[in-house]
């Protein structure tokens, strides 16, 4: 089981214990508690190979990450760039820790560096077309599957930064999946096959019982003008000088 799967899954769990935190920005489950205790039931599939990631008695639950970048057979752009300044990162650290160490610096002193690396090459058609190819791939997935009268979750994770709807040129609000018509016609061809879709983006998590997906999808609309968030990791790091006793 790979630590980003069992993370997000823990993000979701606690979320949903603390809905008072805001991360839940929407849900159209009527038993959140009963979601809650489903969550907190399954367990890694011991083949990590195999379909579904998650699963128990009652549960089979499968997470994937999906992007808003550019994505190829070998994943997203984004991804690919992000391991390459990770490495960079570390190097840039170790000269850090090891010039600090070769030359002390003096009492009641503070020396800082920062790396920060953006990302900008985002969009929102880059999602929906992530979107579309990563969960009809894990549908097929799933049709392969024997449910045994399971209850079927997917988890979707927003790999890299939120998208932003702006109205006039200005920005409005955060996009959320459950308004998205564009998304929403894509789900809602697996009413008979989904019981919960779970969303995260960031620190935003959306729950939709996709009994209720045809509803969601009435009352959708498509935004004009839908924008691809800028990524920003920032590593600050700072050696003080303490004078001696």
């Amino acid at each position: 089981m790979k630590n980003g799967e069992m993370e997000c899954l823990k993000y979701v769990i606690d979320a949903l214990k603390q809905q008072n935190n805001g991360e839940v920005v929407f849900t159209n489950i009527e038993d959140s508690n009963l979601l809650l205790k489903l969550l907190n039931g399954i367990k890694p599939n011991q083949n990590e190979a195999e379909f579904p990631d998650f699963m128990s008695n009652d549960v089979i639950m499968e997470h994937f990450t999906v992007t808003s970048s550019k994505e190829n057979k070998k994943g997203s752009s984004f991804k690919k760039e992000e391991s390459i300044n990770d490495k960079e990162n570390q190097k840039i650290i170790k000269d850090w820790k090891d010039c600090c160490t070769k030359l002390p610096i003096k009492g009641n002193t503070i020396r800082t560096n920062v790396i920060e690396n953006t990302y900008s090459d985002l969009s929102y058609e880059y999602f929906i077309n992530s979107f579309n190819k990563n969960l009809l791939h894990h549908i097929e997935s799933l049709k392969k599957y024997h449910i045994d009268n399971k209850k079927v979750i997917f988890l979707i994770e927003l790999q890299d930064a939120l998208m932003g709807i702006y109205r006039h040129d200005v920005f409005y609000k955060f996009y959320e999946l459950n308004k998205d018509k564009k998304a929403l016609f894509v789900l809602k061809s697996f009413v008979n096959l989904l019981d919960v879709v779970i969303f995260r983006a960031s620190d935003r998590i959306e729950l939709i019982d996709m009994k209720k997906c045809d509803e969601l999808y009435e009352f959708s609309y498509c935004e004009e003008d839908i924008r691809g968030g800028r990524h920003r990791n920032i590593n600050l790091m700072l050696t003080i000088g303490i004078n001696s006793i």
